[in-house]
């Protein structure tokens, strides 16, 4: 049984591009890409925030 491997590119203002993150990860061969544009201002809980090691495929 392989790892499920998951892939997080986060970029802080809508002006800024992701691809460049998401064609690495995709190089990489990660299985599950999220993704987020957001300022560093944002108080609510990004998807980062949600991995923290005991986070399962159920419960995203």
């Amino acid at each position: 049984m392989r790892n499920y491997v998951f892939g997080y590119a986060r970029v802080s203002t809508e002006a800024q591009n992701l691809d460049r993150q998401l064609d690495a990860l995709k190089k990489y061969g990660v299985d599950q890409i999220y993704n987020e544009k957001m300022t560093g201002t944002k108080k609510d809980v990004t998807i980062h925030s949600r991995f923290d090691g005991t986070t399962n495929k159920a419960e995203l």
